[in-house]
């Protein structure tokens, strides 16, 4: 890591990216001073592509995650959200248009994590899923994208209405993705009650498979609360 810190400068877009992504993702988080040396130079390595982005931004929120509430965070955090994510979600806003649904899951995952608000951002990624077919999204990325959008207050209800119209709309969901997103359409307002029978009846199966298959831990886990749920579970 202090190696590596000390080079940034030879790394390109997604270099920056595939590195940061690679010791978060791995939890090697005890010097910051890489991610922070990451942080500075990725602004300057125009032009980024979508999925260098994508990456950053999920890197990021997975180590602001696991570190925000240490003492060496303090120093590192406020550049990663002045600079830093303004800076991806500038443009990612302006590239939306070549965001796969993966890159849109885990970028929306990653600003809804960190708890960060970004309109102009959340619109475009939302137009952007409602044109793409949704069967191409792992449904963690989409549980991702519809509770990201909904915690952070932007109306989507052409994405809401077209995810709510799929056939099985649950079918290849966990009971984790079903929750999350149930929350979203009610935190939405959605009003339509089928959705919401579709959802608990999906629940009701996987929890019956679960218990069934002696898993009554896992079965139970999802009746807990009416908190929001923490987006920090759906690592995608």
């Amino acid at each position: 890591g202090r190696d590596a810190a000390t080079r940034i400068g030879d790394f390109d877009a997604q270099q920056l990216a595939n590195l940061a992504w690679a010791f978060a993702t791995a939890g090697v988080l005890g010097d910051l001073r890489l991610f922070d040396a990451i942080a500075r130079a990725a602004p300057k390595t125009l032009p980024c592509d979508a999925r260098s982005l994508a990456t950053l931004a999920y890197a990021f929120a997975v180590v602001k995650a696991r570190h925000s509430r240490t003492t060496s965070s303090s120093v590192l955090f406020p550049f990663v959200e002045e600079v830093l994510f303004p800076f991806v979600a500038s443009e990612a806003a302006r590239l939306v248009r070549t965001f796969d649904p993966q890159n849109i899951g885990n970028t929306a995952w990653a600003f809804a994590t960190a708890g960060l608000v970004a309109p102009r951002l959340f619109e475009a990624m939302a137009a952007e899923a409602a044109r793409k077919d949704l069967d191409d999204f792992h449904p963690r990325a989409l549980a991702a994208t519809v509770a990201a959008l909904a915690d952070s207050g932007v109306r989507a209800p052409t994405l809401f209405q077209k995810v709510a119209e799929r056939d099985s709309p649950f079918a290849t969901f966990d009971a984790q993705t079903v929750a999350h997103t149930a929350w979203a359409f009610a935190c939405a307002g959605w009003e339509q009650s089928k959705f919401f029978t579709d959802a608990a009846g999906a629940v009701a199966a996987k929890a019956k498979k679960a218990h069934d298959d002696h898993d009554d831990d896992d079965a139970n886990n999802n009746n807990n609360n009416n908190a929001p749920p923490d987006l920090s579970e759906l690592y995608l």
